[in-house]
């Protein structure tokens, strides 16, 4: 199955394959079965002791998980809030593989999720502040989190409200 070759920790392009048969069976009709799949994901990804916790499986499970919550977020609403969350944190991971994919996940996560909640969006900030400033960061994560930045900018809502001058300014 999909889900156990993601746990073999395949490489990049393998595990965009087996992302890419999961929404293809999602999207034929399967959709009982997709909240499972996300929660068992989610599971995998939360729990220290879980059968993804070696990095390559843990970077395979995120791909997995950001492109399901893509196709399919508007199906399992809940669930892709919960996942952006997750992703969210994962961005901090101490395993320095794991951040850029987490990057790259919750870019497409937030595509599919219809608005990103308020909570995860000044968590998403606080942690794209630290790729960028953090002292030794790869270009490799700085990349993807400059990537996944215009996406939850798209799906905020009122994001860069705070930033933007007041003065000088009127409303009509």
């Amino acid at each position: 199955s999909c889900l156990g070759a993601a746990l073999l920790g395949p490489p990049p392009a393998v595990a965009q394959l087996c992302a890419n048969v999961l929404i293809t069976i999602y999207r034929r009709g399967a959709r009982t079965t997709l909240y499972t799949t996300v929660g068992q994901l989610l599971s995998w990804l939360s729990n220290k002791v879980s059968p993804a916790s070696a990095p390559a499986a843990k970077l395979a499970t995120v791909h997995l998980l950001g492109g399901l919550c893509a196709a399919h977020g508007g199906a399992m609403v809940s669930l892709c809030l919960d996942s952006i969350t997750l992703l969210t944190k994962l961005t901090r991971s101490a395993e320095p593989s794991v951040r850029p994919m987490a990057w790259a996940a919750f870019g497409r996560a937030c595509t599919g999720s219809g608005g990103v909640p308020r909570a995860a969006q000044d968590e998403a900030v606080k942690n794209l502040k630290h790729a960028l400033t953090e002292r030794g960061s790869t270009n490799e994560l700085r990349a993807a989190a400059l990537a996944a930045a215009p996406m939850l900018a798209a799906y905020s809502e009122g994001l860069w409200a705070l930033l933007l001058p007041t003065r000088g300014f009127r409303s009509r």
